[in-house]
């Protein structure tokens, strides 16, 4: 359950910063609030900035006890005094006194006896050793850098540190409401925009209630809880581990039990170790796809996890980024004894023109057969490059659309098959002149 909700929390997350990153195009994109939005964009990273920079500096400040009061700086400073007073450290160590005592002749040029040795002995101990006394000495300096002579000065700089902090943060609040109104002015003005703006706050909601469930299930183990009670996986295996082991032990099969936990333990290592040689050998297999298809563009697959990890990168361009997809489910497909078709809906659409004529040039490299469903708005810059790349030319288009839509042309004299609600055109000319005010699908195989 707690790896579903976090592959559901992973997925809308994605979604989300989808969503936002088109959103927030669109919204740039509009030519009466584009400068706008420019200056408040800059306005409110200038305020981000100074939040940041004046709370690194409260943060700074309240690790030091004598900026939280002046009492403490005053009992530092009346630590220092003390010490100066009584003269502390001296100069002379405790070693001094120890080494001495080992010698023949004293300082002074008289014979040391073994009666003076135990009395040097004995009252070096009086003395400090050199580690207390560079100790002492850096205290000194420390209480005398830091703190000073005025107490009460690091709690007023403190002060008004956070009243600084507090400047920022409303002016960061400021920048940003003044953001919002210019963004929700534009919003209320295009339909569309507010239509994607709504989808966005049901995804942050969705994330919301997610990310409770998460942290439900990741609660540490809480004793006064009945298992029934309680949802952290971690406390709930602990548990079941620990009842295991008492019920093995009341029916006398604790060997029989420690025999189950090691073949368990055999077959989950076999299982890693088989998973990583197939994801490492896929690795390889999809890298001499991506050099075939790319041959001038060094990007690769490092490994692959819960996705595709890139070598020296996070990630690639929208372009490189499709191309590596196309040719890791290329290598997954090959790899079958089954051979089926590459089927992809929109293959283009998220890509500019000029990179879609890049990614059909790779269709025809990636599988036996490719089934692409798009739309009119989506044959710009793909169709002819795909014709070009294909060699044999063995491209089927096919158009399919409802009996209500209003395509311009009529169908007289193209080979077209009726059905209950729709109509499936096959041909290149039809498929080509196609056209609706609507994104409703167009399905084209290859």
């Amino acid at each position: 359950m707690n790896e579903l909700i976090n592959t559901d929390y992973q997925k809308k997350k994605k979604e989300l910063k989808r969503k936002e990153e088109r959103f927030e195009k669109a919204l740039a994109e509009r030519e009466e609030v584009k400068d706008q939005l420019h200056q408040a964009d800059i306005k409110l990273k200038e305020a981000q900035s100074q939040v940041d920079s004046s709370a690194n500096d409260v943060l700074d400040d309240i690790r030091n006890p004598h900026s939280l009061s002046s009492l403490f700086a005053k009992r530092m400073i009346t630590l220092k005094e003390s010490l100066d007073r009584v003269k502390l450290p001296e100069s002379t160590a405790r070693e001094f006194f120890e080494e001495l005592a080992d010698e023949k002749v004293c300082v002074c040029g008289s014979p040391i006896t073994d009666k003076m040795r135990v009395h040097l002995k004995s009252h070096a101990e009086h003395y400090m050793g050199s580690d207390d006394i560079s100790l002492l000495n850096q205290l000194k300096g420390e209480v005398a850098n830091l703190v000073g002579t005025e107490a009460g000065s690091h709690e007023i700089e403190l002060k008004q540190k956070i009243s600084d902090l507090d400047k920022a943060r409303r002016q960061e609040e400021n920048s940003k409401t003044a953001r919002d109104a210019i963004k929700n002015k534009a919003v209320a003005d295009d339909p569309k925009l507010e239509k994607v703006e709504q989808e966005i706050n049901i995804l942050k909601e969705t994330l919301r209630k997610l990310e409770a469930l998460l942290r439900r299930f990741e609660a540490p183990d809480d004793t006064s809880r009945k298992d029934e009670d309680t949802w952290g996986i971690e406390a709930l295996e602990s548990r079941l581990k620990n009842a295991e082991h008492q019920l093995a032990k009341a029916n006398n099969t604790l060997d029989l039990k420690a025999k189950g936990d090691l073949l368990t333990k055999i077959i989950e290592k076999a299982h890693y170790k088989a998973k990583h040689g197939i994801s490492v050998d896929l690795c390889q297999e999809a890298n001499k796809r991506i050099e075939e298809l790319m041959p001038s563009n060094a990007i690769r697959i490092q490994k692959i996890t819960q996705s595709l990890v890139l070598q020296g990168q996070e990630a690639g361009s929208v372009g490189e980024t499709l191309s590596i997809g196309y040719a890791f489910l290329a290598t997954l497909f090959n790899g079958t004894e089954h051979q089926l078709p590459f089927i992809v809906d929109s293959p283009a659409n998220p890509i500019d023109l000029e990179v879609r004529g890049n990614v059909a040039q790779l269709v025809p490299k990636l599988s036996h057969q490719f089934i692409a469903f798009t739309i009119s708005s989506e044959r710009d810059g793909f169709l002819q490059s795909l014709e070009t790349a294909s060699a044999n030319g063995d491209i089927q288009y096919i158009t399919m659309f409802r009996k209500d839509m209003q395509p311009d042309g009529d169908l007289n004299g193209e080979h077209a098959k009726e059905s209950t609600d729709g109509w499936c055109v096959h041909g290149k000319k039809y498929f080509q002149r196609f056209q609706l005010d609507e994104e409703e699908p167009v399905n084209a195989i290859f």
